[in-house]
This record gives structure tokens, C-alpha cells and sequence, in this order.
């Protein structure tokens, strides 16, 4: 597999072991429109530890890498400042946890395990205390199905993309999120050697590449709809718009 890209990634040493010159890779990474929107609402955490609070946001995403799906929570630690009635956070770190052992792991080090944790998160956008246990609201993203995702490779036709949750906040600080869809991005920012090794990695893309109906240039290409909606245009840019009768879906 030869690998034609703009940056590197993780998993491109294996082209030290040999390229195949009849299977090309065009990797770009672009985010596309969202067109399901099945993850877990975003989680909060506030603690306070020698007079500082902090807060602990779990945000609950999935990578689809070659067939399969690999749930993850992307942690963030911030600190929490108030100046002049308002709130401000400074990150203090971050994490990519593929397992419910990874993610208790970590939080552990900084609050306590999540089976000590019920009452004492909250639903970010929800705007209410949730009363459940927090270790059973995890598994539940850990155990879910993705088959729904899982069936827009057909639709992408691209070896990888992640499906993942953003936090939103507003002048009036009212919080929610946003759910955005990201094809070929660097799985390297994500951790994702932790599930899938370097040379495992290429050999997987390489074979799911040389499954797919390729191109008569043997080249995978993000198809040019998608290009454009990470780009900001759409189906009627620099064209005439149509009239109501000619009115087109993109």
C-alpha cells in the first residue's frame, strides 16, 4: 500500500517492509455532515481537592476502524477559576480511554473509581443532577451496538472514521454538545495504537483498501461531496439556484 498524505500517521512504518504501488491510499482528513447522532450525552465531574475544584469531562465517542467499532471516552481535566461572577477553566490534562478498566483507571487519579460516583455527575445540556449509577451509564457506551455506524462505511468508503461528541458552551454559559463526523483524521492524537498495533494497523487497512471497488487508478479517493462539505459549500455553491419547481435535495 502506498500512502499519499500530507502528514503521518502511527501505522505508516509499515511501509518500511514494502509498497505495493498497485494499491494507493489517498489520505485526507476532512469532517462530513453528521447523519446519525446516537452517542451518549457528555459527562461532568466536579471535585474539589486541597480548596480547587475541578471538573471532569467525559465526552462519549466511537471509532470505526476497518469494520469494527471501538467505543472511547475522551476525558478532559480542567481546573475551574470565577472571576467577576463568571467561570473560566484551564485544562490540566487529557485522555483516550478504549475500555471501562482504562477510563476507571484514570479518573481514579484524580477523584475516585467511577463505582463510588452516583449521585454526583451531571448530564451536560440535560441542566439536571443525575440520580443512576455513573459506572453503569458508562458500560452502557461500552456495550452498545454500533451497527448503525458501522453500515456507513458503505457509504464513505474510507478503511476509518470517528463519530464523536463536542462540548459547546455559550456566553451564558449554557452547556450542550455537538456531534460531529470525521473521515481519515490522525488516529495517532487519538491513542488508537493502544487497541490496534502499528503493524496490525497497515496490514488492516491495506486489506479492507483491497476489498473495496476501487478506482481503475487503484486509488481511494474521499468522494468529492464529502470534500466540499468539509470545505463549507454544498450542492448549489457557485451554482444558480434552482426554482421551487426544480428544487433539488443535495
Amino acid at each position: 500500500m502506498k500512502i499519499i498524505s500530507k502528514f503521518q500517521d502511527y501505522y505508516d512504518i509499515g511501509i518500511a517492509y514494502g509498497v505495493d504501488e498497485k494499491l494507493r491510499f489517498a489520505r485526507e482528513a476532512v469532517e462530513v455532515e453528521t447523519v446519525s447522532d446516537k452517542l451518549r450525552a457528555i459527562t461532568k465531574i466536579v471535585y474539589k481537592k486541597q480548596g480547587q475544584y475541578y471538573r471532569i469531562l467525559c465526552h462519549y465517542n466511537v471509532m470505526l476502524f476497518c469494520g469494527n467499532a471501538y467505543p472511547f471516552v475522551y476525558v478532559q481535566v480542567e481546573a475551574i477559576h470565577k472571576q467577576d461572577k463568571k467561570f473560566f477553566y484551564t485544562n490540566i490534562d487529557e485522555e483516550y480511554c478504549y475500555s471501562i478498566e482504562a477510563l476507571d483507571r484514570y479518573v481514579a487519579q484524580y477523584d475516585r473509581p467511577i463505582s463510588e460516583i452516583r449521585n454526583e455527575y451531571e448530564k451536560v445540556g440535560s441542566y439536571y443532577w443525575h440520580v443512576d449509577d455513573f459506572k453503569k451509564y458508562v458500560q452502557g457506551h461500552f456495550d452498545k451496538s454500533y451497527s448503525e455506524y458501522i453500515a456507513l462505511f458503505d457509504t464513505y468508503k474510507v478503511p476509518y472514521f470517528s463519530i464523536e461528541t463536542k462540548y459547546t458552551s455559550d456566553k451564558k454559559q449554557n452547556e450542550g454538545k455537538v456531534t460531529r463526523t470525521l473521515l481519515l483524521a490522525k488516529l495517532k492524537q487519538y491513542k488508537f495504537a493502544k487497541v490496534v498495533p502499528p503493524m496490525q494497523a497497515f496490514q488492516e487497512i491495506s486489506m479492507y483498501l483491497g476489498q473495496l471497488d476501487l478506482a481503475e487508478d487503484n486509488t481511494v479517493h474521499i468522494e468529492d461531496k464529502y470534500l466540499a462539505q468539509g470545505k463549507g459549500f454544498d450542492c448549489y455553491s457557485f451554482k444558480k439556484m434552482p426554482s421551487k419547481r426544480r428544487e433539488k435535495k443535495c
